[in-house]
């Protein structure tokens, strides 16, 4: 049986943030850039913290973006296809829903 630690500059930033609000979620601005295209942020400013030299810039997740709209549109250039058209809207939904093939 193994055991695994997390150490790093990553884990003690999130222990700093942990520590300043316990009644919220907070992300700095790594976690911020590498999912804001899946979560809605409300930036709460710049927060000193035990450790860094610098202030961190603090986030909070106030809701999930809903996903892109997937979709096929019909226009002129496609018709007669009723058949293919229909099979690849379904194909799209079903990815979308996170069917898999």
């Amino acid at each position: 049986r193994a055991t695994y630690t997390a150490l790093g500059d990553p884990v003690n930033t999130s222990a700093r943030l942990a520590a300043c609000l316990t009644s919220k979620i907070l992300c700095d601005s790594v976690t911020h850039r590498a999912t804001e295209d899946f979560v809605i942020y409300q930036p709460l400013g710049p927060i000193s913290v035990k450790g860094k030299q610098m202030d961190i810039r603090v986030f909070e997740p106030v809701a999930k973006k809903p996903p892109p709209s997937l979709s096929v549109e019909t226009n002129e250039l496609i018709f007669g296809r009723e058949a293919e058209q229909s099979c690849l809207q379904q194909g799209i939904e079903d990815l979308a829903s996170g069917a898999r093939p």
